[in-house]
């Protein structure tokens, strides 16, 4: 039962992340970002693919520009960690489901 209800989350959760739209980036080794869970809800944490950038000590024109352009990429590389591991879940969470269904249909086929 517990298995089914962090599907389940994990389910909403990639269908929510994938309403607000794919990016071409695919995951080649699993997620990306980091998943935890407290108390049955799920949470994640996509800046643990990106590198933060940290804001300039002094008023250096050219520091801040600069720190605006890297705050930016961090910005894309989380939206773009988000929705690879939102194609990464849906797979997931769809594998488990015929994995299941397979499952299901050759214990029928078996009979008692």
């Amino acid at each position: 039962m517990r298995t089914w209800r962090i599907t389940g989350y994990v389910a909403c959760f990639a269908v929510g992340i994938a309403a607000s739209g794919w990016s071409t980036a695919s995951p080649l080794f699993g997620p990306k970002g980091a998943f935890s869970s407290l108390f049955h809800r799920i949470e994640y944490d996509p800046s643990e693919a990106c590198t933060k950038p940290y804001r300039p000590y002094g008023s250096d024109r050219y520091a801040w520009e600069s720190y605006k352009a890297d705050a930016t990429r961090y910005l894309d590389c989380m939206k773009d960690a988000a929705d690879a591991d939102a194609k990464y879940a849906v797979e997931v969470v769809y594998d488990g489901y015929e994995k299941a269904a397979d499952d299901f249909l050759q214990e029928v086929k078996r009979g008692y």
